[in-house]
């Protein structure tokens, strides 16, 4: 057996740098839409901020610049610690120059779209609050308003590397590094099984996987597409499938988007199962609890990025509204964590077959 990866640990460094990128360049944005001034949304106003536009794109670029003196190193160290064979051959050695190839292309294009749109999203904030005023839509303030509260939910975003499909900085990037992370570990254990002629594999296993993930963890299978059975090194009999029979293949099953189990391949007689099997209630009711705390900690990391903003733009009304708001966002999480506590902690002692 392999040594055990945790990508999700792996990545998380990754995962924090563009979060506070996305926000960094959120706040140098909105901070130009300062309430605490007497003509906004006149035809000046817009003729200073429009002329402003180079000042914010040059901050732009400054920001990604030193963001990415952080985000090279650390992509560099996942690249180090995702071979989790313990072997150096050629063809594993391929997948890590393929795979630092194609990250290093994803950072600068990343960092190229960053700046870009950054640079579209302040003067389409602009031109919208010098419209919104013009035409009496909004006051000033409330399209000041509604234009930070929508890029502090959304973020700044662009369109990926792969395709056209449309990803926010703050956790789009890190969710498709994590997935293309994982996938290029998969890729290194089936690299290693061609070099030493392995077939059958182990996936790994966590509490609270999510359906399509759930029946195919902990278990073995054959990429082959073969079943039967096979001894481990103290003759315990294990019986494995064929991969095929997986939800492999399908956007959200395993090894899919987002998917961070791995592949373990094993020896027959030479192999001590590494993982556990885990029972489908206990699961399931521990999935759907770890699904609601990411959403109660999604909407907490959003009111703080409002609130940030509010602060910067110096809009006191709404920054006194969202401290209220962040407050309750909190207590919400916490009685929810308080309330669940001891079932969650007894479940994931009882979930093991």
């Amino acid at each position: 057996m392999s040594n055990i990866l945790d990508i999700d640990s792996l990545v998380e460094p990754l995962s924090l740098l563009y979060h506070a990128l996305d926000t960094q360049l959120f706040l140098n944005i909105v901070k130009e839409l300062n309430l605490d001034i007497e003509d906004g949304g006149s035809d000046k106003w817009l003729d200073t901020k429009t002329l402003a536009a180079r000042q914010i794109s040059m901050k732009n670029a400054k920001i990604i610049n030193q963001f990415n003196k952080l985000i090279v190193p650390a992509m560099n160290k996942v690249i180090a610690n995702m071979n989790s064979t313990g072997e150096d051959t050629r063809s594993i050695t391929a997948v890590l120059n393929n795979f630092k190839k194609d990250t290093t292309k994803l950072i600068n294009y990343t960092n190229t779209s960053c700046l870009q749109a950054s640079n579209k999203k302040y003067l389409e904030i602009v031109n919208t609050a010098y419209l919104d005023v013009q035409t009496g839509l909004r006051t000033f303030e409330q399209s000041v308003t509604r234009a930070t509260k929508q890029l502090a939910d959304e973020g700044i975003q662009i369109q990926t590397y792969e395709n056209d499909t449309v990803i926010n900085v703050r956790s789009g990037v890190a969710r498709n590094i994590r997935t293309q992370t994982a996938r290029a570990s998969r890729d290194i254990q089936d690299a290693y099984a061609k070099d030493f002629d392995l077939s059958l594999f182990e996936i790994s296993s966590h509490a609270g996987a999510r359906p399509l993930c759930y029946p195919f963890q902990g278990r073995i299978y054959d990429g082959n597409n073969k079943s039967g059975t096979v001894k481990d090194v103290n003759g315990k009999e294990y019986e494995y499938k064929a991969f095929s029979t997986t939800s492999f293949g399908e956007k959200a099953g395993i090894f899919g988007i987002n998917c961070t189990h791995m592949k373990y391949y094993i020896d027959e007689g030479l192999f001590t199962k590494a993982f556990d099997v885990y029972k489908k209630k206990e699961n399931d009711i521990i999935y759907t609890y770890d699904q609601k705390v990411k959403y109660f900690e999604n909407e907490i990391q959003k009111e703080k990025r409002r609130l940030e903003g509010f602060q910067v733009t110096r809009n006191k009304n709404q920054e006194i509204i969202s401290k209220l708001r962040l407050k309750e966002k909190r207590k919400k999480l916490k009685d929810f964590k308080e309330e669940n506590l001891d079932t969650i902690q007894k479940l994931s002692k009882q979930a093991i077959k």
